[in-house]
């Protein structure tokens, strides 16, 4: 078991990144559902495996759908947002 895990779903579309679903340690995990226009879903976690472990942190790709120009276009345009909260190039639902 892990001393810490957060993270955070992040969709790429064709009008930047949205936040999506998101997990913070001692809280109730929000799930949403993904934007129809989506290309691309790629997860940013941080993980603490105990009190005196330095931070991991994982980017990785959950889903995409299939058409890696597309992919590569819109990655190229705005990048990948490095956080588990909002940034530049993003944009959201609330």
């Amino acid at each position: 078991m892990n001393f810490s895990h957060e993270w955070t779903d992040w969709h790429l579309t064709p009008k930047g990144w949205v936040k999506g679903s998101f997990k913070v340690d001692f809280k109730d995990t929000v799930i949403l559902d993904p934007p129809k226009d989506r290309v691309l879903t790629r997860r940013y976690e941080e993980i603490i495996t105990s009190v005196s472990a330095p931070l991991k942190i994982i980017k990785h790709n959950i889903w995409d759908d299939g058409d890696a120009e597309k992919i590569k276009k819109l990655y190229k345009k705005f990048q990948f947002p490095n956080s588990l909260s909002v940034e530049k190039h993003c944009i959201s639902y609330s």
